[in-house]
């Protein structure tokens, strides 16, 4: 009876306050069994008022839940647990079980103003705290994260008044496949870009803050990050979290508002090894299917390895030290993925091709980005709503990875040198 008492008192304690803390270990009466093999956490935050995301957050854990149950279960070596935000002060972190055919949700945690009012939503402190409690409610001998929201990148914030978005294709009218007209936009550009993840306005999240959380935290380096947002895929982005996790799964485009299909791809998430390009294929396969109905199907994504990186940044220290000077009169012919004006994204083995004079460097950068970049998938045409109305363009060249070195973007060009890939190759 005492224990009972104890564990109620704790319960009661940590449902009505939030001490601002990252320690969580008065949360360790809540581990439930032996160390799983794997944790997977699917966190979704707060998308901001404007192009809210929350429906199709809410419609990916269905879809989830549904990919368990035709897998016929979880695994005992594997926990899923999921963070939905359903405001900037508003949040609850869940555990999904598999039972009896059907799966069920264990409410692990509710977060209110109280929690967020001590740390916010972006702050480095609130992600390790969660990521600190997923570690203690989940322990496991790896973690793996798939994360749900906004996107721009590197973009550092208060930069201009543009916002990329997953696209919210539920609410767009447009043109038939045959047709070479533009979309129809379905919302104006929004205020506020950062470089960041997740939501807008004071839910925007810094990379550099995501980097520092995970690897500070009790769940160290993931084994696997989905970042199923927009313009991710960038070298900038990728290389700032390239000791946070050992793989990265991203676009260097817009993508659709629905998101990862859970469903299709649940049985990747959890195998071992992952298949990364099976995950990659079957996403692939579900959304350009999906978006094919709203004109044509674009969909652009990259396995990114970061054990490689680092090498590839050295080459590209090499070719910039080799006497090198992009010329600018190629710029407008360079792949973009953005509709920025001027653009701000850039393919980057196209850029590197414009850029390095020496054959031999260039073999190398060549080679080390297939090391990088194992696997890559890309339609035809890609998509932009940063226009208005929305844009379809063309992929002629796709390494999977972006770039913003050669832009002439004048919102960014003094802050290109801010980076961490930039300081690494320059």
């Amino acid at each position: 009876m005492k224990k009972a008492y104890i564990v109620l008192l704790t319960l009661i304690t940590c449902f009505t306050a939030c001490v601002p803390t990252d320690d969580i270990n008065e949360y360790s009466d809540y581990i439930d069994g032996a160390t799983a093999k794997r944790t997977i956490l699917l966190y979704f935050p707060y998308t901001g008022d404007i192009a809210n995301l929350s429906s199709y957050l809410l419609n990916n854990v269905e879809d989830l839940e549904q990919g368990i149950i035709d897998e016929g279960g979880i695994e005992d070596s594997t926990r899923v647990l999921v963070f939905m935000a359903t405001s900037s002060t508003q949040g609850s972190l869940f555990r999904i079980r598999y039972e009896n055919g059907s799966c069920r949700r264990d409410t692990l945690r509710n977060y209110d103003s109280d929690t967020f009012n001590a740390r916010s939503m972006n702050s480095q402190s609130w992600l390790k705290y969660l990521f600190n409690q997923v570690a203690s409610y989940a322990p496991a001998d790896s973690f793996a994260m798939c994360v749900g929201g906004h996107g721009m990148g590197w973009i550092p914030k208060s930069i201009d008044s543009a916002l990329s978005t997953r696209t919210a294709l539920k609410s767009v009218k447009t043109n038939s496949a045959e047709d070479e007209s533009p979309l129809t936009t379905y919302y104006r550009p929004m205020p506020n870009t950062t470089r960041w993840w997740g939501g807008t306005g004071d839910v925007m999240t810094e990379v550099a803050t995501l980097d520092s959380a995970i690897r500070n935290s009790n769940i160290g380096k993931l084994q696997y990050l989905i970042l199923d947002m927009c313009y991710m895929s960038n070298i900038e982005t990728v290389y700032e979290l390239k000791d946070a996790a050992s793989y990265i799964i991203a676009s260097p485009t817009e993508i659709s508002g629905v998101g990862i299909p859970y469903d299709k791809v649940w049985k990747y998430l959890y195998t071992e090894p992952l298949d990364y390009t099976g995950f990659v294929d079957d996403y692939y396969a579900d959304i350009t299917e999906y978006t094919t109905q709203f004109g044509y199907p674009y969909c652009q994504l990259c396995v990114v390895n970061t054990s490689h990186l680092d090498s590839l940044a050295n080459i590209m220290r090499s070719i910039n030290a080799n006497d090198t000077i992009f010329d600018s009169t190629y710029t407008d012919s360079l792949q973009y993925y953005d509709g920025n004006t001027p653009k701000r994204f850039f393919d980057l083995v196209d850029y590197v091709d414009r850029l390095c004079t020496s054959d031999s460097l260039k073999t190398l950068f060549k080679n080390q980005m297939d090391l990088v970049v194992p696997y890559k998938r890309t339609t035809a045409k890609a998509v932009t709503a940063l226009t208005f109305p929305s844009q379809y363009f063309d992929i002629n060249k796709y390494s999977g990875l972006s770039i913003s070195d050669p832009t002439e973007n004048s919102s960014i060009q003094d802050v290109l040198n801010t980076t961490s890939w930039y300081k690494a190759t320059h």
